[in-house]
């Protein structure tokens, strides 16, 4: 009966001390889930040189350095991008091996509470976006 009682405290102590270990990390993973909950997709209040030389800078890390072109009003009235691959094409501009059947890289802007970020919807890989200023796509009401 005393080794039965050795066994339980000794269990004891281990579990309180797994608890105490692994209770920072759940907490942590909660508040991440918290923040990603609050991602709303976002349109620029407004879209300057500097939002979009910030957007392409971004865009071009996102794309393995091969160069991209935006828009002057990207995500103004929407909140995604789809980025198409670029066509390797002869001197006439024909596409080199026929019909590109590339995937287009779809990205989206985001507005949490830390402020505004890019990411793509692939893998969810995520850029802040110091420069921009962004609002909730769903506050925003139709022009017209």
């Amino acid at each position: 009966m005393g080794k039965r009682l050795i066994g339980k405290r000794l269990i004891g102590k281990r579990l309180k001390a797994l608890i105490a270990c692994c209770l920072p990390v759940v907490y942590t993973a909660c508040g991440s889930m918290t923040a990603a909950g609050s991602d709303q997709p976002a349109l620029l209040i407004e879209v300057t040189p500097e939002v979009i030389q910030e957007l392409q800078q971004v865009l071009v890390d996102a794309n393995n350095g091969a160069p991209v072109t935006i828009a002057d009003d990207v995500f103004h009235e929407n909140s995604l991008l789809a980025l198409e691959q670029g066509l390797l094409a002869d001197d006439s501009g024909r596409p080199l091996n026929g019909r590109d059947l590339g995937v287009p890289r779809i990205f989206r802007l985001i507005k949490n509470t830390q402020g505004c970020w890019l990411v793509r919807e692939a893998d969810s890989q995520r850029w802040y976006l110091s420069k921009a200023s962004c609002v909730s796509e769903k506050s925003q009401t139709p022009s017209g």
